[in-house]
């Protein structure tokens, strides 16, 4: 099975908002399918919000790496199927974790609640390889 080895940070950087999300989008399918708001209660295409004061899966994964992955710095190295199945785990049950929101409903939703967005350019990996740009 594939591993990652690097820092927790790298970690996040790199699964955080691509992998990880995907991974939500995909365990909260029959969520999804609700077939309205819970909010506002029209019928369009719906998203799984995190229930505030629940973790989000930034929080769930950060968890995750500290419990099972540490060591006592700050590297790790993590089979990835195995943390998928704990990140998983970690959400489970679905509906006690994830409403099923409508766009609009879920920007306003998450207002104030959203943590770990970084500063724009501040992931390492932003650029996927690219040089940087050049600042003259």
């Amino acid at each position: 099975m594939a591993k990652f080895t690097g820092t927790k940070d790298e970690f996040i950087d790199l699964f955080g908002a691509t992998l990880l999300t995907n991974a939500v989008k995909y365990y909260t399918r029959s969520i999804r399918k609700a077939g309205q708001c819970s909010h506002c209660g029209r019928q369009t295409e719906l998203q799984a919000a995190h229930i505030k004061d629940t973790p989000g899966r930034i929080d769930i994964a950060r968890d995750i790496l500290e419990r099972h992955y540490s060591t006592g710095g700050d590297t790790v190295e993590v089979d990835m199927q195995e943390f998928l199945e704990r990140f998983y785990g970690a959400h489970l049950p679905l509906e006690s974790h994830f409403i099923p929101l409508c766009d609009s409903c879920h920007k306003s939703y998450d207002i104030g609640a959203v943590r770990y967005r970084r500063p724009a350019g501040s992931n390492p990996f932003g650029r996927f390889g690219m040089p940087q740009k050049s600042r003259d």
